[in-house]
């Protein structure tokens, strides 16, 4: 036992015990970058089952991107026409669209073109409840009115490109909200009156998140590893020596 305590405090030895530490830590930082986030509810049903079969062959033949919707909320639909029909453009250029948005405006100015530009905003609005009733039935349930006649919700449809990685559904997440909130801006709008959402963001979220949770969690682990440390080991030098 005296020669492992003279050979560990050696001045020699404790250099290279830290340079090891040090390297340990940088081998483990560097590594910590390379990880990969991601999640699927697949992992959790069985491989033989009858559902996995279905999901695996639907993978294979008919993979495609995460549909999305753009909903409107209770805003002037009518006068701003123009700028939803700005936003359906921006959403279509994105390229993490792989189909374009499909719904009830561009349906109903090729339906009443001669209303595309109308100036009274109650005729169109007229028009477009008259409409959704008989030939463009089809769209009815995504547009909503109250009982003076206003829209009060609205939806259009789309599809996201097939994305491989946690991070390209972030980065698609995040594009495609900063164009749609960009055009309301630009067109004076709040930035509610219109957004992009799918039920796949419930998931997208957490991948957005998740480094800041870790690093804040693991920071405040060893904070708190540190400060129990020093108070049962009141001599800074030994509690450091603890604490790494």
């Amino acid at each position: 036992m005296f020669y492992y305590a003279a050979f560990v405090t050696h001045r020699f030895t404790r250099v290279v015990i830290i340079i090891f530490t040090l390297l340990l830590a940088i081998a483990s930082c560097v590594a910590a970058t390379q990880l990969e986030q991601q999640f699927s509810l697949n992992w959790f049903i069985p491989s033989d089952s009858y559902l996995r079969h279905h999901i695996d062959a639907t993978d294979e033949f008919f993979l495609s991107g995460a549909p999305l919707n753009v909903y409107g909320t209770a805003f002037d639909h009518a006068s701003n026409r123009e700028s939803i029909r700005e936003v359906l453009d921006v959403v279509d250029a994105s390229p993490y669209v792989d189909v374009g948005t499909r719904g009830w405006l561009r349906a109903f100015d090729v339906a009443r073109p001669s209303l595309v530009d109308a100036a009274n905003d109650t005729l169109w609005r007229v028009e477009l409840q008259s409409w959704l009733q008989r030939e463009g039935r089809q769209y009815s349930s995504d547009v909503r009115f109250d009982d003076a006649g206003m829209i009060v919700a609205s939806r259009h449809s789309a599809q996201f490109i097939q994305l491989n990685s946690s991070q390209e559904e972030v980065d698609a997440m995040q594009a495609l909200r900063d164009d749609v909130e960009r055009v309301l801006l630009a067109n004076r709008l709040d930035t509610g009156d219109m957004f992009p959402f799918s039920f796949q963001f419930l998931f997208w979220e957490q991948y957005a998140v998740i480094y800041v949770e870790a690093a804040r969690n693991l920071g405040l682990s060893i904070g708190v590893v540190f400060v129990i440390s020093l108070f049962l080991l009141p001599q800074l030098v030994v509690a450091l020596s603890v604490f790494l």
